[in-house]
């Protein structure tokens, strides 16, 4: 990345989510599930805007395995912390 470059016009939310959630690879992303209970509380700490809808269908895709188009960076985010919950279990949500 460029110096004076910022990580949303360099495209790099899956590395943003990795770093957040303490994953020592991007693939613990998609392969170590023992990681998405931590994404799911480390989510929040991002706006869905401050990344592209292509970036936010990238990254559903690969965390959950499974190709997605969302119409709004909003609508994928949602989406990805819904089932981000689903996994994390009954504590993650209360």
């Amino acid at each position: 990345m460029r110096p004076n470059q910022t990580c949303k016009e360099s495209g790099c939310l899956l590395e943003k989510l990795a770093e957040l959630a303490g994953c020592n690879y991007l693939s613990d992303l998609r392969c170590a599930l023992s990681f998405r209970y931590s994404l799911f509380f480390a989510l929040p700490q991002i706006l869905a805007e401050d990344y592209s809808v292509k970036e936010w269908n990238d990254a559903v895709g690969y965390i959950l395995g499974t190709r997605t188009s969302f119409s709004s960076a909003r609508e994928a985010y949602g989406f990805l912390l819904h089932a981000l919950a689903e996994s994390a279990g009954p504590d993650a949500t209360s």
